[in-house]
């Protein structure tokens, strides 16, 4: 089984499709009315996954499946380092 590509499909108030860069430029007009750094559209997954993480709820459970992961292997490779106390737990085992 190949890897899956993730899929956001947005759409107008009018039911028709919203292009990739028109959601970029309403997501960047957006953060700047808000007074929040640019940032893209991409990183509020990275955004998302980092504060679940760093919340204490089940990586496995929810983490893992949220974000569409197929293992659990690809969720702690790419976000392993926001676990609360992993780098202690590392640093432990080092000494």
């Amino acid at each position: 089984m190949g890897k899956r590509k993730p899929v956001t499909v947005v759409f107008h108030k009018n039911g028709k499709h919203l292009h990739e860069s028109t959601l970029a430029r309403h997501f960047g007009k957006l953060l700047k009315k808000s007074g929040l750094h640019k940032i893209q559209i991409k990183g509020t997954r990275h955004t998302c996954a980092t504060l679940l993480l760093t919340s204490g709820v089940s990586v496995v459970a929810y983490v893992r499946e949220h974000l569409g992961h197929a293992s659990i292997k690809t969720t702690v490779d790419i976000y392993g380092h926001w676990i609360p106390g992993s780098g202690q737990k590392f640093a432990n085992i080092l000494d």
